[in-house]
């Protein structure tokens, strides 16, 4: 009996999204500054348009590998592991429960926010309704509005940040080399 066996993943990410972080990042950072305004809200020039047509908008592949990377989805072919989402953003079992509510109710609106950007580069003209700005106004709201806008904001930061981070090493990697390799070429390559 001569059956092929599915090959089992061992990465995160296979060696075609890997491939696609390299031809689609690599040496465009441009192109990631213009993705990060739209996560951010942040006004686009002429350029950023230009760019989110050309290599995002229409693009299922790359926008697939971007909503993959920002809002990663508990996955049954992920390498044993290597699952993640991002409810994993926040520990809330040390938590008295008021407090783990704010908290969840904070994670929760983080992925609403991402999810709502992530559509936006499929479609920069797509209305917005979770506004970034406005998670850090204060005045005139109540504690428990306050406190999760505030901690959405900041998760938001961070992962975002981290994620680009990600993306750029992964863009960086040559054929064949580990992450790891990377990492330790980029940084001797900093520090020249």
């Amino acid at each position: 009996m001569n059956q092929e066996k599915k090959q089992k993943r061992v990465k995160r990410y296979t060696d075609e999204e890997f491939e696609l972080f390299r031809i689609a990042f690599k040496d465009n950072e441009d192109l990631l500054r213009a993705i990060r305004r739209v996560l951010y809200q942040m006004p686009l020039s002429a350029t950023d348009l230009s760019l989110l047509s050309m290599n995002i908008s229409g693009k299922k592949p790359v926008l697939s590998l971007l909503r993959k990377t920002f809002y990663p989805e508990l996955d049954g072919e992920a390498p044993l592991g290597q699952q993640a989402d991002l409810w994993l953003t926040k520990q809330f079992d040390a938590m008295i429960s008021d407090e783990a509510c704010l908290q969840i109710k904070a994670v929760r609106l983080m992925k609403d926010y991402l999810e709502q950007q992530l559509d936006v580069l499929s479609d920069i003209k797509k209305s917005q309704k979770i506004k970034f700005e406005e998670l850090e106004i204060i005045d005139d709201k109540p504690n428990w509005e306050i406190y999760p806008n505030m901690i959405a904001r900041n998760l938001l930061i961070n992962h975002i940040e981290n994620t680009f981070n990600w993306i750029w090493i992964y863009s960086q990697q040559g054929s064949g080399e580990t992450v790891e390799d990377t990492v330790k070429r980029l940084s001797k390559d900093s520090a020249k």
